[in-house]
């Protein structure tokens, strides 16, 4: 199980960031804003140089096609520049953007190097103007800007407009798939837990991204290689099923972005969201049993005849290994979506709050725990003493079993995991506390080498 969850989880190396100030203080330097030169009244600065980017991502949008011929471009620049009183000659906008990489030239094509930044000016021009940023987020639009909206509410992190918009549409959704959640009062794990084999070790190790693989996941595009603009489109369909995941992780994106807001709205879009989390586990779990059922059905109607043991072991494989992945590989997810310290009350208050399910108690203490903050054991510890549903205390179990191989806390802190982890498995174990020091010795002789984690 931990072999399966580690290359799901590696999130040792885990800051959250702010895209839109990223790629913000990228083109801020490719357009050399903080340039001597731009303080003086004849230089086309960098507005006048974001004026015209804007102007050419709304040029692209209205025909959506995020491209244009040579021809075209010429043609749009000229316009641009009667339109502004300018003089091509001064501003050098048929030239600028090619010689800084923001613009490249393919045979008769002219488009922007990487699309991130189609996406960007056209954040920017949702900034500029209130009748397209309500395009964008109204009748579900939303979903074809996500990463428009990314951009909008890193920069703009108070427009609460834009969260309740959302919300309502996830609401709805909530009026419809929502008593499917019921499924994860009856979410059981039937595998036995022990400590891991030696076997469990290897499997880890060997799963474990060489820093080539790593490197190859993590690396920026080249500028030698710029992206298609096809992959930008504002018009394909989609069903209910995948505009509710989209809605949901937009719904994220925003709840993480937008810090300004109040701390009361705050903490009812964050119950949404964990809301949102235990319904796609229980339509996770509904399909793994489904599969589940189809697989015994099978081997019934087969002609050679299968034991007891096969049934239980199809059952610890296709059910009990996958649903104790599935939460945590979720959670995962989540950090991604909507972690961030800024976040830290909110989370905690939903830890506390007494009308949330115990998968989303799960859920929001370990995107906290993740974020490293101070007090992380601590509140790990309070909350393994209060669970009492024992197939819950699996899943956490490896959870902090994924913590401890990898040491992604302080070897400060490892006697604390080491004790919460055996009290864990005495818990569901059934034995008495006076084994405690042998479960963590044995714990201890498990343990990767840190050598093999790097």
């Amino acid at each position: 199980i931990l072999s399966v969850i580690l290359p799901l989880c590696d999130n040792t190396d885990y800051s959250p960031i702010n895209e839109a100030v990223v790629l913000e203080q990228f083109m801020e330097l490719l357009l050399g804003k903080h340039q001597a030169f731009e303080a003086a009244t004849k230089t086309y600065d960098f507005r006048s140089k974001e004026d015209f980017l804007i102007a050419l991502v709304s040029e692209m949008h209205e025909n959506n096609r995020y491209y244009l011929t040579y021809d075209e471009f010429s043609n749009f620049v000229s316009t641009y520049h009667t339109q502004k009183g300018f003089d091509i000659v001064e501003t050098k906008f048929n030239q600028a953007f090619f010689d800084n990489g923001i613009l490249v030239r393919i045979d008769h094509i002219v488009r922007f190097r990487f699309n991130c930044m189609v996406e960007y000016y056209l954040a920017k021009k949702a900034s500029q103007e209130p009748a397209f940023l309500q395009y964008i987020t109204e009748h579900q639009n939303y979903i074809h800007y996500a990463n428009e909206l990314l951009y909008y509410t890193g920069l703009n992190r108070s427009n609460t407009n834009i969260l309740q918009t959302i919300q309502v549409d996830l609401h709805r959704y909530f009026d419809w798939m929502g008593p499917v959640a019921e499924e994860l009062k009856n979410y059981q794990i039937g595998l036995d837990v022990s400590l891991p084999e030696d076997k469990f070790l290897r499997n880890i190790e060997q799963s474990k991204l060489t820093q080539e693989q790593s490197d190859q996941l993590s690396d920026l595009p080249s500028l030698d290689t710029p992206e298609s603009p096809d992959d930008i489109s504002k018009t394909e369909d989609f069903n209910e099923g995948y505009a509710f995941i989209q809605s949901f992780f937009v719904f994220g994106t925003c709840l993480k972005n937008l810090e300004f807001i109040d701390r009361a709205e705050k903490e009812a879009a964050f119950k949404d969201y964990l809301f949102g989390l235990s319904i796609i586990l229980a339509i996770m779990k509904l399909g793994v049993e489904s599969r589940y059922e189809e697989e015994i059905a099978e081997m019934e109607s087969a002609p050679q005849k299968f034991t007891q043991e096969d049934f239980d072991k199809l059952k610890d494989i296709t059910q009990d290994l996958v649903k104790i992945v599935l939460p945590i590989s979720l959670q995962n997810v989540a950090l991604d979506n909507v972690g961030t310290v800024k976040l830290r009350a909110i989370y905690e208050a939903a830890m506390e709050s007494s009308d949330i399910h115990d998968f989303s108690r799960f859920f929001s203490t370990f995107i906290l725990c993740d974020l490293r903050v101070h007090g992380s054991i601590e509140i790990i510890q309070r909350y393994a003493r209060r669970i009492t549903n024992k197939s819950l205390l699996k899943i956490v179990f490896f959870k902090l079993m994924y913590y401890y191989q990898m040491r992604y806390f302080p070897s400060s802190h490892d006697n604390q995991l080491e004790s919460i982890l055996a009290d864990i498995n005495l818990k569901l174990q059934g034995k008495r506390s006076e084994d405690k020091s042998r479960v963590i010795k044995k714990l201890k002789s498990k343990r990767l080498p840190e050598s093999n984690i790097k």
